[in-house]
């Protein structure tokens, strides 16, 4: 048992130095990197969801015991923005950007696929995506097919990178993401300009105290007055 736990702190381990050396490639702030070893651990705390699609009769311990049979799909599958070693599969001109495992599950549930969402994995070649879908396209027992329209992996890749960018569901995630992201960028500008207007204000203050100090010593002097002619014997 303690050797098992030991293996498990090690792979977390390594698997947290791999992170933080690729956010180092990708020129993250250090306040960058922080927030996403926060995301690390929040995804850790993440529960498996399960959909048993039309075979709703098992329990999820029998669900969870043919998923070994199931085949796997990370979103980096079909992310156009990745590269063949970063884990692409399918075609550029077949992909799509930014998918995410809501966006695979979201098809799988309308196509009635059985599928369990893993929100807590990392991919081992991207270790900052998080999530994995594994979806049963065959029967655990038999082997056999169950869903004609997708007789592969390749197959069912090949369709959601097709029919992810339609769906109104990824339409409105994103546009939450791109409205927390504005408000992010608007709320560091602000606190950029601050911090500005602070600084100059504490400069000029400076500055306006040492000229007080100048004119002060000047006018502590008693300077002889010039007489005038009158004045003159």
């Amino acid at each position: 048992m303690q050797r098992q736990q030991r293996e498990e702190e090690r792979i977390q381990g390594a698997a947290m130095s791999a992170a933080m050396a690729q956010a180092e490639a990708l020129g993250m702030t250090p306040e960058e990197l922080q927030q996403t070893i926060e995301q690390m651990n929040m995804h850790e705390q993440h529960h498996v969801v399960c959909y048993p699609g039309p075979q709703g009769d098992r329990d999820q311990e029998k669900f969870l015991e043919d998923s070994k049979t199931f085949v796997t799909i990370w979103p980096n599958y079909l992310d156009v923005d990745k590269s063949l070693p970063q884990g692409r599969r399918i075609p550029k001109d077949k992909a799509c950007p930014k998918p995410s495992v809501h966006d695979i599950s979201d098809l799988l549930v309308q196509w009635r696929l059985a599928h369990i969402v893993e929100q807590h994995k990392r991919y081992p070649r991207d270790w900052l995506v998080y999530g994995r879908v594994k979806v049963e396209l065959k029967d655990s027992k038999t082997g056999k097919q169950l869903h004609p329209d997708f007789p592969s992996r390749r197959a069912l890749m090949l369709k959601l990178g097709e029919c992810i960018p339609s769906l109104s569901s990824r339409k409105i995630r994103l546009e939450a993401e791109a409205a927390g992201l504005r408000a992010a960028q608007q709320k560091n500008a602000a606190a950029a300009a601050a911090a500005a207007t602070a600084a100059s204000t504490a400069a000029a203050g400076a500055g306006g105290g040492e000229g007080g100090a100048e004119g002060g010593g000047g006018g502590g002097g008693n300077p002889k007055k010039k007489k005038g002619k009158k004045g003159r014997k």
